[in-house]
C-alpha cells in the first residue's frame, strides 16, 4: 500500500507541476504570442491599406500628369485688363450668329444680384449685360458661343421676348428675338 501511495503521491506531484508550469509559464507566453499576433495582424492591414492609398495616389498622379490643358485653365480666368479678349470674343459670336449686340459693363451695380462666388478665392466679379437682336435660331447659337467661351463666365438671368411692330390696326411680330443677358466675368484680382 505505501509503493500504491508513493506512486499516487508522485502521480500528484507531477500533474501539479504540469498544472503550474502550464499556468506559469505557458500559458502567459501564449497570451503574449496572441497579443503579439494581433498587434502584427493590425500592423499589416494598416501596411497594405497605405499601400493601396499609395498606389491610388501614383494613379491620380499619373493620371494628372497626362492631364493637358493645365494652362489652358490658368488662361480662361483673366485679369481686369485684360478683359478685352472675353469682350471681343463676345463680339465676334454675336456677328458670327447674325446678332446685333450691345454690351453694358456694370461696375456700380445697376444689376442688383447676388454674388455668384460665395467665398473670397481671390476672383472678382465684373457684370456685364449683353442686348441681342437677332431671330431666335441666332440667338440660340450666340448663347452656345458665350457657354463655350475660353473665359470663364456666368449667365445669372436671360430674357428673351419677340419683337413686335404696329400698324395702326394690328400688332405683327417680326419673327425677331431680343434678348437681355446678365452675366459675370470672372477675373483675377490684381494686388495694387
Amino acid at each position: 500500500m505505501k509503493a500504491l501511495s508513493k506512486i499516487f503521491f508522485t502521480s500528484f506531484l507531477a500533474i501539479l507541476a504540469c498544472v503550474l508550469l502550464f499556468l506559469l509559464i505557458i500559458k502567459p507566453s501564449l497570451l503574449k504570442f496572441g497579443e503579439l499576433n494581433e498587434t502584427l495582424t493590425g500592423k499589416q492591414q494598416a501596411l497594405m491599406s497605405l499601400e493601396q492609398q499609395i498606389t491610388a495616389f501614383r494613379n491620380v498622379q499619373a493620371d494628372l500628369a497626362k492631364v493637358g490643358g493645365r494652362d489652358d485653365i490658368n488662361a480662361s480666368i483673366v485679369s481686369k485688363y485684360e478683359l478685352v479678349v472675353p469682350i471681343e470674343a463676345i463680339e465676334k459670336s454675336a456677328e458670327a450668329t447674325g446678332n446685333k449686340l450691345s454690351m453694358d459693363i456694370i461696375e456700380n451695380e445697376k444689376i442688383k444680384s447676388a454674388p455668384v462666388l460665395k467665398t473670397d478665392v481671390g476672383l472678382t466679379e465684373i457684370k456685364y449685360r449683353l442686348t441681342t437682336a437677332g431671330d431666335y435660331l441666332s440667338l440660340i447659337k450666340f448663347l452656345n458661343y458665350i457657354e463655350n467661351l475660353p473665359q470663364f463666365t456666368e449667365v445669372s438671368k436671360i430674357d428673351l421676348s419677340a419683337e413686335v411692330t404696329n400698324d395702326g390696326k394690328e400688332t405683327i411680330r417680326t419673327g425677331k428675338a431680343l434678348g437681355t443677358i446678365d452675366a459675370v466675368f470672372f477675373v483675377k484680382e490684381v494686388n495694387q
